[in-house]
């Protein structure tokens, strides 16, 4: 007799057995292929070249804490090939693959280092931000990476409550080009419209800034009606997707900052933008509160870490049907695709905190269509 895995997968017909097809289908309680990296593991980067997957490991945060470094693994094996110890913590990621450059992004201490990733050794680092009076902090902590490669450019948003900034850097030169001012509080999202020469810029106050990569301004802010959390962006042929988290612990921080919002109702939900004035053409209510997304243009499928319930989402470019899950055991972190496989690569966290740090990994995980995960509860 058929098992209720298969009949799922029969069920689904024709409509969408060409995206699933591109996916790691399992069955059921296969576990993800995984490998632990180490304490802290961010943000990903997948290299076409190398066939390799990095990923940035912050080590830990106590003056005991194990050294930070970049991993390479094997896309396929997801073993280790090679490890870069760097002397400060690594979160971020941008991979110029056809220059081989990596640029990590060191929150913490409002630097970027640029690491050579043919011979595997760091190149330099940037000061970005500039420590606070008190030499507790720096004025800016820094948030994820994105690089315009048409443009020769990084942009790097620099947090603070009141008045964040987006540094621009030349990623040839590693000069800064400028510090654009009056982003917003907490600006965490970004995505760039290639062709239309525009970054999206979304905050913690429900806002998304618009700006033109070329002269190096603000076009334009729109605020979201009922989208409180905008964490994460991203864009396709005129369409800008927004996680919502919808984390109940950041709301009285934002009801603090900005008291005038109506800050009650807020959802955790994957939108559908029009790029061109915001308007929402599209809204998937999520669980797990979605964290970072990423677009796998050839299975017309948008991934999304559901953090807290351990899994990755894939949802339906066109109108956000859900249509797939792939289960990490633990939290669902950040993302990475490999594009010519259809592979999707998910930091793991481990959930709550210990005194002691403890191994973090990188995962494969294996996707059962929608209706097998409803069906099982996941």
């Amino acid at each position: 007799m058929p098992s209720r895995w298969t009949l799922a997968m029969l069920a689904l017909g024709c409509t969408l057995a060409a995206p699933l097809q591109a996916q790691r289908l399992c069955a059921p309680d296969t576990p993800p292929l995984q490998n632990q990296v180490g304490p802290g593991v961010y943000e990903l980067a997948y290299s076409p070249s190398q066939q390799a997957v990095y990923a940035a490991v912050a080590g830990g945060f106590k003056d005991d804490a194990p050294p930070s470094s970049v991993v390479r693994l094997d896309a396929a094996t997801l073993q280790e090939q090679s490890r870069l110890l760097l002397p400060y913590r690594a979160f971020g990621l941008a991979l110029d693959d056809e220059k081989g450059r990596l640029y990590v992004g060191h929150s913490l201490q409002g630097r970027i280092s640029v690491v050579d990733t043919a011979r595997n050794r760091r190149l330099h680092t940037v000061q970005l931000s500039r420590p606070r009076p008190d030499g507790k902090r720096y004025e800016h902590d820094l948030r994820g990476l994105i690089l315009d490669k048409a443009n020769s450019q990084l942009f790097v948003p620099g947090l603070s409550a009141g008045d964040s900034v987006l540094f621009v850097l030349d990623s040839d030169t590693l000069v800064l080009k400028k510090t654009i001012p009056n982003l917003g509080m907490y600006p965490t999202g970004l995505a760039l419209d290639e062709a239309g020469q525009r970054l999206f810029v979304s905050t913690m106050a429900g806002e998304i800034a618009v700006v033109d990569v070329r002269t190096l301004r603000v076009l334009g802010r729109w605020t979201l009606t009922g989208v409180h959390q905008p964490v994460n962006l991203a864009y396709h042929q005129g369409r800008l997707y927004v996680a919502d988290q919808g984390l109940e612990s950041i709301t009285p921080w934002q009801q603090r900052l900005l008291p005038k919002r109506d800050w009650s109702g807020s959802r955790q939900q994957v939108l559908m933008l029009d790029p061109d004035n915001g308007q929402v053409l599209a809204a998937q209510a999520a669980r797990g509160h979605p964290l970072a997304l990423a677009v796998d243009a050839a299975a017309g499928l948008l991934y999304v870490t559901e953090r807290s319930d351990g899994r990755v989402a894939a949802y339906t470019l066109d109108g956000l049907r859900p249509v797939a899950a792939g289960l990490t055991g633990k939290l669902a972190n950040s993302l990475a695709l490999d594009a010519a496989h259809s592979r999707v690569y998910v930091s793991v966290k481990n959930p709550g905190k210990s005194e002691q740090p403890t191994g973090e990994s990188v995962a494969l995980p294996c996707f059962e269509p929608w209706t097998a995960v409803a069906q099982n509860g996941k």
